[in-house]
């Protein structure tokens, strides 16, 4: 069984979408550990969200090829 990456990422994008809803909400109280990294996991996300834009773009590049021909 491959997993493939974008489903790596996919599961990551959704965990750090529900942790980013949390900051904002404050819906749960996270442990001390979490507030510590908020830095890192603020890089992260950011770096997701980046790998994410250059996968929509080759997505809509391929498809805008097709739509030519």
């Amino acid at each position: 069984m491959a997993i493939k990456i974008g489903g790596i990422l996919f599961v990551i994008n959704i965990i750090l979408a529900l942790y980013f809803f949390n900051i904002g909400l404050n819906l749960i109280v996270l442990p001390e550990i979490f507030n510590s990294a908020t830095q890192w996991i603020n890089i992260a996300g950011g770096i997701l969200l980046i790998i994410g834009g250059f996968f929509s773009m080759r997505a809509l590049s391929s498809r805008h090829t097709l739509v030519q021909r």
